[in-house]
């Protein structure tokens, strides 16, 4: 079955050249079973991962998720489909202290007082990384990489040496919890990405749909039916649209483009769901000999 994701690019690119649009954009979810990403699983038969970490916690694991065809070994001995991943020890940076007024209530009096007090803050980051690859095929399956970081400020201080003392204090505290929330999120990316590249899994597609059109109330009609976006209901919003047509006219006997390109850009995203790829390729190519005129 096509994908929805697919189509997104040429509605935004057919609305982008109609000029004043009366047409207003929409964007609909459609969950549904994918195939796995990766297609060259079936030559693959062994799978390990290796993980990385600060050398003064354990060493970080993975869930080793089952997937059909692949299994599990020991990182010590050679995979078909090896991962690896790292977690870097935490950095402290970033460190800096400021001077803040402090404004005091004078209670004989009708005024006010001000004194400055310190406050320093920092951030703490780990960087996380994940590569899965194929030693049969010799390529790169998935890399992933990204930061953990948090910032810490101080407590109000006298002096800057006492602000840098305590935001030190509170780095040190945050640090012993940001590692494990690193590894928690490299487990889950893994998990993640094992799922979408090698079994079959549920996708979440967003499709940019028209919402409403001036000149046509049966468009919005269309797009709500679509707010659940499934076969069943794309074929409901296609009865909508093959209603409308796809050779109106202005009031003064113009050719709508605009709604016209609206109904076929639905039309599309129907298509699309429903797998009928040769209608598919019809419709696109309407909505290329509109946009050429």
């Amino acid at each position: 079955m096509l994908r929805p994701s697919l189509l997104i690019p040429i509605l935004t690119l057919v609305l982008a050249g109609a000029g004043c649009s009366s047409t207003r954009m929409g964007t609909v979810t459609h969950i549904h079973p994918a195939p796995p990403r990766y297609a060259q699983i079936s030559q693959c038969h062994t799978i390990s991962a290796a993980i990385s970490g600060p050398k003064s916690l354990p060493t970080p694991t993975v869930d080793q998720t089952p997937i059909p065809g692949l299994e599990w070994v020991s990182s010590a001995q050679p995979a078909d489909i090896a991962i690896s991943g790292s977690i870097s020890e935490p950095q402290y940076i970033n460190e800096k202290v400021e001077p803040r007024k402090v404004y005091h209530i004078v209670s004989s009096g009708n005024g006010q007082s001000e004194s400055v007090a310190y406050y320093a803050t920092a951030t703490v980051s780990t960087a996380v990384s994940l590569l899965i690859y194929d030693n049969v095929g010799n390529k790169k399956i998935e890399s992933l990489s990204w930061r953990v970081s948090d910032d810490v400020e101080s407590e109000k201080a006298e002096s800057p040496g006492q602000a840098i003392a305590d935001v030190r204090i509170k780095a040190r505290a945050l640090i012993a919890r940001q590692t494990p929330a690193a590894h928690g999120g490299l487990r889950t990316a893994l998990s993640r990405t094992l799922s979408e590249q090698f079994t079959t899994h549920t996708a979440t597609d967003y499709v940019s749909i028209p919402r409403s059109n001036k000149q046509e109330p049966r468009i919005e009609e269309a797009y709500n039916i679509l707010r659940t976006f499934n076969a069943e209901t794309a074929a409901v919003a296609l009865k909508i649209y093959e209603d409308v047509g796809t050779v109106n006219v202005t009031p003064d006997g113009k050719p709508n483009t605009d709604l016209n390109l609206a109904v076929l850009n639905g039309m599309a995203a129907c298509f699309t769901v429903t797998g009928e790829a040769e209608k598919l390729e019809a419709v696109k190519s309407q909505i290329a000999a509109l946009k050429a005129k």
